[in-house]
């Protein structure tokens, strides 16, 4: 278990001051594949480089396995920080070292027997299907292939948790979904617990179970992946899942409502729409649609165009909300 108390983070330039993280409070399960989002500068990445003490938080405490972490001295966090992994957007690896030899290097540094160092990175290669690479430079690498060295690399010293800072960014996007296909069968036949840092939803979506949305260095909504996606509260995850279902569409309206609907599960195979137009008078334009999958489970959007006599139109609405759909008005042009 991580639990960060009351942390913050404020740096310090040419005597101004400038808060990164403000009165952060936040848990992460063992064995959790947990994202924090947020767009540019909201502090995601000053948090992540918290947990691990590669920054000091001003204030606050970060416990793992009950351990206090900014309480340790020098020598007890660098032993400590063997049970924390780190992958990088930029791969951060050894360029005059080969693809063994970066995979290697944490153990080599921490004494580690030649022969057990060997089967390991072995292991290691095999794991993330770069046994025919062993012996080639980060050079001759494609970026997928450098971010699975590093990630074996994260691996080598056995951690606990793994922290990934923006680690799929500067990959095309068939390439990070192999990495997070990887990151995933890594959580679930080791149980290590990920944290991972990005401002892609996608990321998100495809690989995360749990996450914290940051907006101005504060924690502004949190929860499962399924619960943001099907009720952003924030604005930095409305923006997002507006990116995924159908923002293109919005548009205003001159007369009726302009309406976005939210179905989870099995809601998004059933003719709710169709029922609702028979029950009620009014019309229902599909301006567009789409159903997602989310943690195997189902997420359908429907932007439509409602319109109709006023209270049709409200009885229309409520009886949408009655089959426990999260419906938001975009634009209303009957008010």
């Amino acid at each position: 278990m991580i639990k960060i108390i009351n942390l913050s983070k404020t740096y310090e330039q040419d005597n101004e001051k400038f808060e990164a993280l403000k009165n952060i409070n936040l848990s992460i399960a063992d064995g959790d594949i947990f994202g924090i989002m947020g767009l540019s500068g909201a502090g995601k990445s000053s948090l992540l480089r918290c947990i691990n003490l590669l920054e000091k938080p001003t204030s606050g405490n970060v416990f793992i396995d009950d351990t206090d972490i900014t309480k340790l001295n020098g020598k007890q966090l660098r032993n400590f920080r063997k049970n924390i992994g780190m992958i990088f957007q930029q791969f951060n690896l050894l360029m005059n070292l080969t693809v063994f030899e970066n995979i290697a290097f944490p153990l080599k540094i921490s004494n580690v027997n030649k022969s057990i160092i060997d089967e390991k990175v072995n292991k290691l290669l095999q794991i993330v299907d770069l046994k025919d690479k062993k012996n080639s430079y980060p050079s001759q690498l494609s970026g997928g292939q450098k971010q699975r060295v590093a990630i074996a690399r994260a691996l080598a010293s056995d951690p606990k948790i793994i922290l990934c800072d923006e680690a799929t960014s500067a990959l095309d996007p068939q390439t990070t979904l192999s990495i997070l296909n990887l990151l995933r069968s890594i959580n679930e036949e080791y149980k290590i617990t990920i944290i991972v840092v990005t401002h892609e939803m996608s990321v998100i979506k495809n690989l995360c179970k749990n996450v914290a949305v940051i907006e101005d260095g504060q924690i502004a909504e949190k929860g499962s992946v399924v619960e943001v996606f099907s009720n952003p509260k924030s604005k930095t995850s409305k923006k997002f899942t507006e990116d995924i279902f159908l923002s293109s569409s919005r548009r205003i309206v001159s007369d009726g409502k302009l309406l976005k609907i939210t179905f989870i599960g099995d809601d998004a195979q059933k003719p709710i729409i169709s029922n609702m137009v028979k029950n009620f008078n009014v019309d229902a334009n599909i301006i567009t649609g789409n159903i997602d999958v989310v943690q195997n489970i189902q997420l359908g959007s429907l932007i439509i165009n409602l319109s109709g006599e006023k209270e049709d139109i409200k009885k229309a609405e409520n009886y949408l909300k009655e089959h426990k759909l999260t419906v938001e008005v975009i634009e209303n042009g009957i008010c």
